[in-house]
């Protein structure tokens, strides 16, 4: 015969309910505590593990200890009592300062013992959210470079399509001119501010992460002074600049942009640990046999080693800072001052290049940094090394594509120069339509990648369809899109970035013809 089960008395399988109370307390993952009066009566040790604080220096103290601030205690205050009494609770984000003096972010939510009597007091609990809130700031942070990114690549694009028929027109005059010419003089000095706009453009790009590096034999020193140049500009009267660069010190493989911007990095952080004080900036770059016996690379080598340091006099850093200062998105600095970015973004370049970094500094007593670069030696440089400076021509054939009526006029003119035979449009289209009519009129093909209706990529690949294996050579100022791999995977014989210069277009079109 079934019988039902009795069911067990309460008190037998639940303990008593302080019993029960006091065990959730202990095991709580979040700070609990009782406030009477503005006092602290009780605290688990979560809350006391949190705060780094003893039982006893919190129990009875006023709650007042947790706060970061008096403000933040009496905003707290106010803002939790107002919500008790419209809805029964509250909860508010708050800020607690450890023993230590360490900076919590908290989500604080209050209840009142007595809802009928609130001078019994109120209890709380402290959820420490300050990693949250750390890994919130990086998101934005992160988002906020996704869209820079963007904005840079469209910026880079319309800009290289203004510059490029600039670069092109003058180097066609310096071809053209008499070199006695008192004009001559001026078109160079046009054509070098040029350069140095499109390595600017390149410097967006890289930052932006829609650039990828191209290393190759480098000279540091010219690179070096160049960015002195545009930091000297901009700092104040009070701080001194010492060069101390040896010409002679030897080559790296490098990307120049990169080490630009490293340098930047560098003398820009240091300028801002002396805003508030003179003090001297000093730049060295010197050739060493040896590195620091504890110095981490990531291909130790024997030397030599080129080493670049830039030394400030300015607050300088603890040891806790120094490890975090290649963390990203650590920073000293006032809020509106840096991202964070820089110097894990120098960190990474380094480490690339397997080089190493040194830090040196004191509080008070400034700070040094030493960046290592592996030298190359005389039979790495040969691959790098030009071997004729004269620009190749050719009679071929040239079917040229770009939707920019300015840069298809400049190019046309270039190509002419150089001795070939050019049919230029301004529309994929009817390239296309040209080239169906007669598609061995044509010995190689260059194109724009970003145009309307269709763009370069595909115009090669309907070319190709035409007329297999023809050869051509595709132009881009926003690699985010298009880069080297992929054009060379989609069969294109050469890539270019805009703007281009006549001797990079004419030996990319010679060896496209001749391969």
């Amino acid at each position: 015969m079934n019988r039902e089960r009795e069911p067990v008395p309460a008190e037998k399988t639940i303990p008593g309910s302080r019993a029960m109370i006091e065990s959730l307390y202990r095991a709580a993952p979040v700070g609990i505590g009782l406030v009477v009066d503005r006092k602290l009566l009780e605290v688990n040790d979560r809350l006391c593990r949190m705060t780094q604080y003893p039982r006893e220096e919190l129990v009875g103290r006023d709650s007042r200890i947790l706060y970061f601030s008096d403000t933040e205690y009496e905003y707290v205050g106010t803002e939790k009592y107002r919500q008790i009494r419209e809805h029964g609770t509250g909860s508010v984000k708050t800020r607690f300062c450890t023993k230590t003096g360490t900076i919590l972010d908290i989500l604080l939510s209050s209840a009142p013992v007595d809802p009928n009597d609130l001078s019994a007091g109120v209890t709380f609990t402290a959820l420490d959210i300050t990693r949250d809130i750390q890994l919130e700031e990086q998101l934005q942070q992160a988002r906020k470079m996704e869209a820079i990114g963007v904005l840079a690549g469209g910026i880079a694009h319309d800009f290289n399509n203004i510059l490029f028929p600039i670069m092109g027109h003058t180097e066609l005059l310096l071809e053209d001119i008499p070199k006695d010419s008192p004009f001559r003089k001026n078109l160079s000095k046009i054509h070098a501010a040029s350069l140095r706009a499109r390595d600017l453009i390149n410097q967006i790009l890289t930052f932006s992460r829609q650039e990828k590096k191209r290393p190759r034999v480098l000279i540091i020193p010219p690179v070096v002074k160049e960015v002195m140049k545009m930091i000297r500009a901009t700092l104040p009267a009070s701080i001194q600049i010492i060069e101390k660069i040896d010409a002679d010190c030897g080559p790296v493989r490098a990307d120049p942009i990169q080490v630009h911007q490293i340098v930047m990095n560098l003398a820009t952080n240091a300028c801002h640990a002396m805003e508030e004080t003179r003090g001297k900036l000093t730049v060295s770059l010197v050739r060493v046999d040896r590195v620091p016996p504890d110095l981490k690379t990531l291909n130790a080598t024997s030397g030599p080693w080129i080493c670049l340091s830039v030394s400030d006099t300015g607050t300088g850093m603890d040891r806790l800072t120094i490890k975090k200062i290649f963390d990203p998105f650590f920073t000293t600095k006032k809020p509106g001052r840096g991202t964070g970015m820089g110097l894990s973004v120098v960190h990474g370049i380094v480490a690339d290049m397997n080089g190493g970094i040194q830090v040196r500094s004191e509080p008070g007593r400034g700070t040094t940094v030493d960046l290592f670069f592996p030298c190359i030696t005389e039979e790495q440089e040969d691959d790098s090394r030009p071997v004729d400076d004269r620009v190749p021509g050719g009679t071929e054939r040239i079917l040229l594509v770009d939707d920019e009526a300015e840069i298809v006029s400049m190019e046309k003119q270039m190509l002419e120069s150089l001795g070939y035979h050019v049919t230029a449009f301004s529309s994929s289209a009817e390239a296309l339509g040209r080239f169906e009519t007669a598609p061995d009129s044509f010995d190689l093909v260059i194109t724009d990648m970003a145009m309307p209706g269709m763009s370069g990529d595909k115009l090669a690949g309907k070319l190709s369809e035409i007329r297999p294996g023809i050869p051509m050579v595709i132009c881009t100022g926003f690699s985010r899109i298009m880069d080297r791999e992929k054009a060379a995977d989609l069969g294109f014989k050469g890539f270019l970035y805009k703007p281009v210069v006549m001797k990079d277009l004419a030996c990319a079109i010679r060896e496209a013809l001749d391969t």
